[in-house]
């Protein structure tokens, strides 16, 4: 592909500059207006029609090679974290509390990329079909892609055949890779737990039922279950208690529980809910158990997850690029998936001073990864639209 990376190489300082304004204007979620507009006067001025209105402030624009073909989607996430950005960086965030600390600019910028690629003739052919851009917001717990396909955007613009999405990876280098057949992120279903006792002076105990103890032997019986494989259950919240000398009439804990499969959901429910029924059971207090679904697992196609390694491993190199195990992180791309097949992959953007975790207010992008990423992107669309390649016989 020298032709492609020449044409990359020289689009590289604008897409590095593209990347670096999109960095200072970290979003929250559903308010992602600058950014939006910013990806949309992009995406007109590459030619494309743009089609918005989606999940708020999402957008979505389409490129058709004339030629029946599959319909081949490439997603991003716009919104930025609550997160404060240190000092020193000349283009770090101009909203004060806010900034992209989990690489959101990093991958609207390859998307944007992508699209501007497309419009000047970066993909060789012949190809056939049609490749589709979709700038969606709220990844972030919003479930942005949820809100955009809600509001009807695969029968508003186009209903993918494929869709791809990736993720800045900070532990490891540009130019190593991450894809996973099948479960790549765990699902999300959060619960609460209430304890209803009876309140009462603290000097009088035995005249009260003090909630707080009760949540407390929960709190220790659900860090010690048996988790099932492929699932985690993690208390984060207790609440309970105004005063130190009132025992309050009921307390809380709550948390969260994730899976990678529906035997492992129903393992942790099972779990919980014999849990609650054994605090009950005592007659001294009642319980109440509340659980909230959240995004559901991430889940890639097996079969195109392979043919999207074979392709990586041919680009950089077997040992370049590794399945790993499924992560207990959660992404909305999860419900793209319900829709249509897809692969969702990581690309590596760490090195020195580029090693910080996700959602550290230190994190960096590595920016040897831009022209990286927007090559694998490259590389991708041609093989999906070339016929016989990626998806040509399934």
């Amino acid at each position: 592909m020298p032709a492609v990376r020449s044409e990359i190489s020289a689009l590289t300082p604008w897409l590095v500059d593209l990347r670096r304004s999109l960095h200072r204007c970290p979003e929250p979620m559903f308010q992602e207006e600058r950014t939006s507009a910013l990806a949309r006067e992009t995406l007109i001025g590459t030619g494309f029609r743009v089609f918005d209105g989606f999940g708020r402030t999402g957008l979505a624009a389409l490129w058709d090679t004339g030629r029946p073909g599959p319909t081949v989607a490439f997603r991003a996430d716009m919104d930025g974290l609550e997160v404060t950005e240190p000092e020193g960086l000349p283009f770090a965030s101009e909203r004060p509390g806010f900034m992209h600390a989990c690489g959101h600019d990093f991958h609207l910028a390859l998307l944007l990329g992508l699209a501007r690629l497309v419009a000047e003739g970066g993909l060789k052919g012949p190809l056939a079909g049609r490749l589709m851009f979709i700038a969606q917001p709220a990844e972030e717990g919003g479930g942005g892609a949820a809100a955009m396909l809600k509001d009807g955007l695969f029968d508003a613009v186009a209903r993918p055949d494929f869709i791809f999405a990736a993720h800045a990876d900070p532990c490891r280098p540009p130019g190593k890779m991450a894809v996973n057949p099948g479960a790549v992120m765990a699902g999300v279903l959060d619960f609460e737990l209430v304890v209803h006792g009876r309140g009462g002076h603290a000097g009088t105990p035995r005249l009260a039922e003090n909630p707080l103890p009760w949540v407390a032997r929960l709190i220790t019986a659900l860090d010690g279950f048996d988790r099932p494989a492929g699932g985690l259950l993690t208390v984060t919240m207790v609440r309970g208690g105004q005063r130190t000398n009132v025992i309050p009439p009921e307390a809380t804990c709550a948390g969260t529980a994730r899976w990678h499969s529906p035997a492992a959901r129903a393992a942790i429910i099972g779990a919980v809910d014999r849990l609650r029924s054994e605090a009950a059971a005592s007659g001294r207090v009642s319980v109440d158990l509340s659980w909230r679904d959240g995004y559901p697992p991430t889940i890639n196609d097996p079969r195109l997850a392979a043919e999207v390694r074979a392709l990586a491993e041919t680009w950089l190199g077997p040992d370049r690029v590794r399945s790993e195990s499924p992560s207990f992180g959660a992404e909305d791309f999860s419900f793209f998936l319900r829709e249509v097949p897809g692969v969702f992959l990581f690309f590596g953007t760490g090195g020195p001073g580029c090693d910080a975790p996700l959602h550290s207010p230190h994190f960096r992008i590595n920016e040897t990864a831009l022209p990286l990423g927007l090559e694998f992107w490259a590389r991708l669309a041609e093989k999906m639209l070339a016929g016989g390649g990626l998806g040509g016989d399934r």
